[in-house]
């Protein structure tokens, strides 16, 4: 057996093929719903406050 050499890529490459993510598996449907109408509610007062305020993003 000869020696071998093994680039740093290489040992990258493999460490990401052994891990694995992973979904969780228990989410609860009702919470997550909570949690989007929490974040939808809150980003529609901030577009509000922003229109009050007169604050427009001009693109070019």
């Amino acid at each position: 057996m000869a020696a071998k050499r093994i680039m740093f890529h290489q040992l990258l490459r493999n460490l990401m093929r052994q891990i694995r993510i992973q979904p969780p598996l228990n989410i609860d449907a009702g919470k997550l719903a909570v949690f989007a109408c929490r974040v939808v509610s809150q980003l529609t007062t901030f577009a509000l406050q922003i229109g009050v305020l007169g604050v427009r993003l001009r693109m070019y």
